[in-house]
């Protein structure tokens, strides 16, 4: 499948957090939320979410 290209401002940018929590929660397998939708949507962007990511022992290192 394509990539969408996609342009985001800083309103858009901070509308896909939420939509990256429900990837989180859905990957992480017992999660409270499964949202195979909103992983599908995510993994057609064509659009750098590492930088919005982190996982809970980052604050460890």
């Amino acid at each position: 499948m394509a990539k969408i290209s996609v342009a985001l401002g800083p309103v858009q940018e901070t509308l896909l957090i939420p939509l990256l929590g429900r990837v989180g929660q859905t990957q992480n397998g017992n999660g409270l939320i499964h949202d195979e939708k909103a992983v599908q949507i995510v993994e057609s962007l064509d659009y750098d979410c590492s930088n919005r990511t982190s996982s809970k022992n980052d604050d460890n290192d």
